[in-house]
């Protein structure tokens, strides 16, 4: 009697492995927004600590120089100053399909699909 595979053992474990990789495919599509989303707020929230590090500290720099020194990681294309007084932030995602944004004036950091 043969130790090896048939044919249609293979073909079977070939069909599961695709099934698989094709769900993988869905969730990852599912959850790949919420991780911009995540990670433009991220962004939004380090500038605003450094920021107010700044203002600690009594640097010689301005809101907006230090907005445009603040990290932005792989999914934010650009951090914007809007406004210095009160401070309005807002970051939008490289592929330009959802941009968050801070507004000192209510405390509250919002998200939009654009």
């Amino acid at each position: 009697m043969s130790k090896a595979f048939t044919l249609i053992e293979l073909l079977v474990v070939i069909a599961v492995i695709a099934i698989l990789v094709g769900m993988a495919i869905v969730f990852y599509h599912q959850y790949l927004p919420k991780a911009i989303r995540t990670s433009l707020l991220s962004d939004i929230r380090n500038c605003l600590n450094q920021i107010a590090i700044s203002k600690q500290e009594d640097s010689s720099f301005s809101t907006a120089e230090i907005v445009a020194n603040c990290s932005k990681s792989k999914y934010t294309q650009t951090l914007i100053l809007e406004s210095e007084t009160p401070i309005k932030l807002t970051a939008t995602s490289v592929s330009g399909d959802v941009s968050c944004s801070y507004n000192e004036t209510s405390g509250a950091v919002s998200c939009s699909e654009i």
